[in-house]
């Protein structure tokens, strides 16, 4: 590029471009409808209608006529801050339309019944535009945005203002403004820079300098209050629009404030057409952006809608409910920082256009006199870019804070007469109620991590977050939860968790299974649902420099899961499949057998896979009805633990699940297990090779005091080096596994000693079983025992929490079920504080033969004695 000036003052611009043998010449103008005196409104446009209508030279028509001759075009704009002509040629007949432009700003002849009759013209192009609700509601926002400034009024001028030009006017003001040293020309295209000059000279050295006073513009005062108006028409659609001043087209703010324009409201992928337009389906458009022209501009939003048939009956949107709604989302911005994806998907729309600009010479010499006219720096472009690439989610926030309060806030509504009457008042009251619930949705809460890297934050109407930072490797793991499982089910949709734990993560509104699985896989990560027992949740794991992309992708799984009909379909099968194979697996099927007989009537008596016969009778309305109840934002607790920023976590959290309705969920009439009275024997019949034996015993429920005792004595009886391996594996050959485990539960709980066997060995298993319990009764465990128990067992722990997904669901399990988040992490001290009296306390009040139940699986021909259990 060639920047110079001539010696009258002109500056020159040249830029050179040989993709296509055109050339583009502009003549910019510093004068635009910000610089007329109030008598002069309008003037400056009415110079872009009258510079192509003959000049000394040519007469009307003929500018036109020589330049379409030559295949060009030729055209002119009248903005705020200055007026362009432009000329398009192929560059053979460059000369040609350097000459007519040199001609049109220079020798204008502004004939008196020429200009009559284009000054009709004007007054039709201003009916037109009064015709036209969108563009009067804009111009509004002008005029009541700007209360001195001249950008308050339109371009196009009055009406009034128009009638009353003369001849003398239009020449006075001409005259004034239409001098060198207030003009530039910019060429671009496919031209030699000498042959460019000598044109340049030729066609302009003649032009006279003047002695150009740039005027004075009013300085529009600080707004400190809200303002509004509003008004009624014949119209159909409302037109809703909203301004909030920001700085000059230069201020280091302006790069921040466009991409806050486009994360907002820019596009089907911004937060106001998401929300506002397709989510909650207010809107039939809607818009946000800055206006940064040479002087302070406006942040703006524009919506348009139409309200519904009978918009005064109980529950119907209205125009109060509309703005508000778009206000919350508005304010919240000034609480979230939006995500690095968002951020990035702004900056790429942005950084585009000018690379979309570079296609043509006619948009090259535009954005090149635009830039040059506004900043009056050639470099701006770049610095412009290089600031743009720098801004960060925080930047966002902190302009969103500075520039959009209810003080700065300017409101227009235009509307159909259908609607009533609306005062200013009560946009008022809308937009402020709107501020108001943004920031009670996102209260700031400070950042506290304690010693071990943890805070525990409460989101108001929203869930329970739970973060550990720890740097030590470069993952993260996150986990969402909520109350349900198999205690949540009946008998008729059993498994109805299972199933969905499989779907949520099949697709949303946004993405499809197969794009969800393809982003996940791209990021490294891995995601799936999970169901269990008490509870249901989604998981997230993944390297941490993917983080906020993968919290994106959580986020609208769990939120806005669809259950695809076809995806429902294929999942059910294989779970129906996964209930069919279990017959194949005698441990699976002992186990189903002991549930039923203990836990019955209580849902632990079922499997979490539910039974082929509820599967098979669920469809997809019974899962999605399912997923609605369950996963509701303010009954969640949502973990994350690794290589993460607090502070960036608790910000997504409020952005991806603030927001929402609160409404109390129906936990289901869970039924009262039954009481062991006695010793109970049931028996099954498997063909396999071996027999399988479960005792099963009463035991603390989840969170008891005695829970930690019961943890040793298993630890005592289990393992290689416990009783039961010892006894009945090693010296009595009786099995190949052996042990004891606690089936752990929120009402109900089990302890089960349990062995697989040879058929034939199955009343000396259970001789074994009996007699050692006996034994423990007998007082005969060992301080030496419990010492080796309680250090298995915080060693076994410790090791077992070093990962962070093992920590997030340890962490979040314990905060669901109201048992304090680090209880596990003191696990290791409550052991520790176990004695030998409290195991043997537990001994005492838990394992009694005469409360038992016992359960056997066997092959058809082996006969079990009625009286087994009296012995």
């Amino acid at each position: 590029m060639l920047r110079y000036k001539l010696d009258n003052g002109m500056t020159v611009v040249l830029q050179r471009s040989t993709s296509a043998p055109v050339v583009a010449c502009n003549v910019w103008v510093g004068v635009g409808s910000a610089d007329e005196e109030t008598f002069e409104a309008g003037l400056a446009h009415v110079h872009e209608h009258m510079l192509f209508k003959g000049t000394t030279r040519r007469k009307v028509g003929e500018l036109a006529r020589e330049v379409e001759a030559a295949g060009g075009h030729i055209n002119a704009f009248t903005s705020f801050d200055q007026t362009c002509y432009y000329v398009v040629m192929s560059s053979r007949f460059f000369e040609t339309g350097l000459d007519i432009l040199a001609d049109a700003v220079q020798n204008s002849s502004f004939e008196a019944d020429e200009l009559e009759r284009e000054l009709e013209v004007i007054q039709e192009e201003i009916k037109r535009g009064k015709d036209s609700p969108s563009r009067e509601a804009s111009l509004k926002l002008f005029e009541m945005a700007f209360q001195e400034h001249p950008y308050r009024l339109p371009v196009i001028g009055t009406s009034e203002s128009v009638d009353s030009f003369k001849r003398e006017d239009v020449l006075a003001f001409f005259h004034k403004h239409y001098v060198p040293e207030n003009m530039m020309l910019v060429l671009a295209g496919d031209f030699e820079f000498d042959q460019a000059r000598a044109l340049v000279d030729k066609y302009f050295k003649d032009f006279k300098q003047g002695n150009y006073v740039p005027r004075e513009r009013a300085v529009e005062p600080e707004q400190r209050e809200f303002r509004a108006w509003t008004g009624s028409a014949e119209i159909n659609q409302a037109h809703l629009r909203a301004g909030f001043h920001i700085p000059h087209a230069t201020h280091e703010d302006i790069p921040a404030l466009d991409l806050l324009g486009a994360i907002m409201g820019y596009g089907d992928a911004s937060h106001l057409f998401k929300t506002i337009q397709r989510e909650q389906e207010l809107v039939s458009s809607i818009y946000a952006g800055a206006y940064s022209p040479k002087e302070p501009g406006l942040f703006m939003l524009s919506a348009d809608y139409q309200l519904p048939e009978a918009p005064t009956k109980e529950g119907a949107r209205n125009d109060v409910d509309i703005l508000s709604a778009i206000m919350t989302e508005v304010f919240r911005f000034r609480h979230i920082c939006p995500s690095h994806v968002d951020l990035q998907r702004a900056r790429t729309i942005i950084e585009s256009t000018e690379i979309y600009g570079k296609q043509t010479v006619e948009n090259q010499a535009m954005k090149l006199g635009r830039s040059l006219m506004v900043t009056g720096d050639p470099n701006y472009e770049q610095k412009y870019y290089a600031a743009l690439a720098k801004v960060t989610p925080s930047d966002i926030r902190r302009v969103a804070r500075e520039y959009l309060t209810p003080e700065n806030c300017t409101v227009v509504l235009s509307h159909p007469e259908s609607h009533g009457s609306i005062d200013t008042a009560a946009l008022e009251k809308a937009a402020r109620a709107g501020y108001a619930l943004a920031s009670s949705q996102h209260q700031t809460v400070p950042i506290e991590l304690d010693e071990e890297g943890f805070v525990r934050i409460e989101m108001p109407d929203g869930p329970t977050l739970i973060i550990q930072e720890d740097h030590s490797v470069e993952t993260f793991s996150i986990r969402a939860l909520s109350m349900g499982g198999v205690r949540y089910e009946t008998a008729e949709n059993n498994g109805i968790t299972n199933l969905l734990s499989n779907l949520v993560d099949k697709g949303t509104t946004q993405w499809s299974a197969t794009e969800i699985a393809h982003r996940v896989e791209s990021m490294a990560g891995s995601l799936h649902g999970m169901g269990g027992r008490n509870s249901f949740g989604i998981a997230m794991s993944g390297l941490s420099q993917f983080f906020e992309s993968s919290f994106e992708v959580f986020a609208g799984c769990l939120l806005d899961a669809t259950i695809p009909e076809e995806e429902f379909e294929r999942e059910k099968r294989l779970q129906i499949e996964q209930i069919r194979s279990r017959r194949d697996e005698l441990g699976t099927v002992s186990f189903e057998q002991f549930y039923k007989a203990f836990f019955a009537p209580h849902p632990y008596s079922m499997l979490t896979t539910g039974s082929e016969a509820s599967v098979s009778s669920l469809t997809v309305e019974d899962i999605r009805a399912y997923y609605k109840e369950l996963v509701r934002p303010s009954d969640l607790v949502i973990v994350v633990v690794g290589d993460v920023n607090a502070e960036l976590v608790q910000q997504l959290s409020e952005r991806y699940f603030s927001g929402y309705e609160v409404t109390e969920g129906t936990a289901p009439e869970i039924p009262e297990p039954s009481e062991l009275d006695g010793a109970r024997l049931v028996v099954g019949d498997l063909q396999k090779e071996q027999a399988h034996l479960i005792v099963g015993f009463k035991a603390p429920n989840l969170g008891d005091a005695e829970q930690d005792a019961l943890s040793v004595l298993n630890a005592v009886l289990s393992g290689q080096g416990g009783r039961l391996f010892y006894e009945l594996r090693d010296r009595q050959s009786l099995a190949y596994s052996v042990g004891a485990r606690t089936i752990v539960g929120l009402d109900v709980s089990a302890f089960v000693i349990v062995i697989g066997t040879s058929p034939e060995k199955l009343e000396q298993a259970y001789a074994g079983i009996v007699s050692e319990v006996e034994k423990l009764r007998e007082g005969t465990i060992t301080e030496e025992e419990v010492g080796r128990a309680k250090r298995y067992l915080a060693g076994s722990h410790d090791i077992g929490l070093q990962t962070n997904s093992a920590r997030a669901i340890s962490v979040g399990l314990d905060e669901l079920y109201g048992l304090g988040y680090k209880r596990e992490l003191e696990y290791g001290e409550r052991i520790s504080a176990v004695s030998l009296a409290d195991v043997q306390a537990v001994v005492d009040k838990y394992l009694t033969p005469e409360k038992m139940l016992v359960s056997i699986i066997k092959p058809k021909e082996t006969e079990i004695r009625a009286d087994l259990l009296r012995n």
